[in-house]
């Protein structure tokens, strides 16, 4: 399911969230509704490689094992980055089928996860 929420109500966002087995999303306040998952959702989240050692690449891990979401960061390479606008960090060309490869990774091993993974550019994800 894409994610929009214009037009939805905070209601229906929380009952959205609540059903899902799994949230992939850009680094940003997109991935806040999260919140609202099970315990033992994954969340995949997708992390420019120039904000990878920024303190703010935490923000996500902490919502996720706060709220009992196994939580794994999909770095986007450099070479992915749309330049677009000099302060553009969130453009980028999805390698699709790498997500895709990291999230079937990660659901498989989120039961015996510690809650936090990396998922590389190979589609692999790792405790």
């Amino acid at each position: 399911v894409v994610f929009d929420s214009e037009g939805m109500s905070m209601a229906e966002q929380v009952v959205l969230f609540e059903g899902a087995d799994a949230v992939i999303g850009t680094h940003g306040a997109g991935l806040a509704n999260a919140m609202f998952c099970r315990r033992g959702a994954v969340m995949l989240e997708l992390l420019p490689q120039q904000l990878a050692r920024a303190s703010i690449s935490q923000i996500f891990w902490h919502v996720a094992t706060g709220t009992g979401m196994v939580h794994a960061t999909f770095v986007i390479p450099h070479e992915m980055m749309v330049k677009d606008t000099p302060s553009s960090l969130h453009n980028f060309r999805a390698p699709v089928q790498q997500i895709a490869d990291a999230l079937v990774s990660l659901l498989s091993t989120a039961d015996a996860s510690s809650g936090e993974g990396v998922c590389d550019g190979g589609g692999g994800c790792s405790d």
